[in-house]
């Protein structure tokens, strides 16, 4: 946790005092009063998604309360912030129009598209293809592979004959809170190193089922664990080693990067399909999300 917390990513945040800085912090407060008021860690989150609309997703760490608790609060809570999107609407949508964004100390489906867009665009003028078409085709193949991606690991993490289990239902909460923030942004588009720092709410459970050795959650956990160090960490040797002008060497840390990105996308989505409760399982179903055996 401590290698996340004074990562370089992590310092990109505390150094600019994003405001992502104040929604790690209610993020944070919602899992830890989740399990003593689960509707005050749902308002906190929805506070929290007027800042920025992503925490929206984090209520998907109350699936684990069951079926009903969980569709009665993000129902309620969906409908306020669908209201919330209605009424902000135009400066929702200038805000996103102004949002900066970038294919180096990024994250997220379309930064390879980004990178490479220079050299793709520049094929086209040489070539017969419809530019526009190929362009247009160019830009959704990220966003679709990304959507493919997440449901393929999620859909073979649900398929899992056996429910990962968690003995500590505030770590399962942080995971599912993590994990979706993670999953979420990726598939949406390109953000910040920044806002790695979320990932740092998984390290707790994946550290238990790294505990596990020989097992597959033990292995994916600590391949997973593993690949959040080096995401995070990718922009100390980025600086390190940067020379002014873009080489064969820094195109290939840039490619690893993003091979470590899509791994590490893919395996949360699997992760969070494995730990899925048993309701939204199609298998395994009577199996609980915590080792108490607690229903799910």
């Amino acid at each position: 946790m401590a290698l996340v917390l004074f990562s370089p990513a992590a310092m990109l945040l505390y150094e600019g005092a994003n405001v992502d800085l104040l929604i790690f912090s209610v993020c944070a407060s919602a899992i830890a009063t989740s399990e003593t008021s689960m509707i005050v860690a749902a308002v906190l989150i929805l506070f929290a998604a007027t800042l920025k609309l992503f925490p929206f997703v984090g209520l998907s760490m109350f699936a684990s309360r069951g079926k009903r608790i969980f569709l009665v609060l993000f129902s309620c809570s969906a409908a306020l912030f669908a209201l919330y999107l209605l009424f902000t609407y135009q400066n929702l949508r200038a805000s996103l129009d102004l949002t900066e964004r970038s294919d180096h100390t990024s994250y997220g489906a379309d930064v390879l598209f980004m990178h490479f867009a220079p050299p793709i665009s520049a094929l086209f003028k040489r070539t017969l293809v419809d530019r526009d078409a190929a362009r247009l085709v160019f830009q959704l193949f990220p966003y679709a592979a990304a959507w493919l991606t997440l449901l393929v690991f999620a859909w073979i993490g649900l398929r899992r004959p056996r429910r990962l289990v968690a003995a500590s239902r505030r770590n399962l909460d942080a995971f599912w809170m993590g994990g979706t923030i993670f999953v979420g942004t990726f598939a949406l588009g390109s953000n910040w190193d920044y806002r790695l720092v979320f990932l740092l709410f998984l390290v707790p459970q994946l550290a238990e089922w790294c505990r596990e050795p020989g097992t597959s959650q033990g292995v994916v956990a600590t391949l997973v664990i593993g690949l959040i160090l080096l995401s995070c960490w990718n922009m100390f040797y980025d600086r390190s080693l940067h020379v002014g002008h873009e080489t064969a060497y820094e195109i290939g840390l840039f490619v690893a990067d993003e091979i470590v990105n899509w791994s590490l996308y893919a395996g949360t989505a699997y992760l969070l399909g494995a730990s899925a409760p048993g309701w939204l399982a199609p298998v395994a179903a009577s199996q609980p999300a915590l080792a108490g055996g607690e229903p799910t």
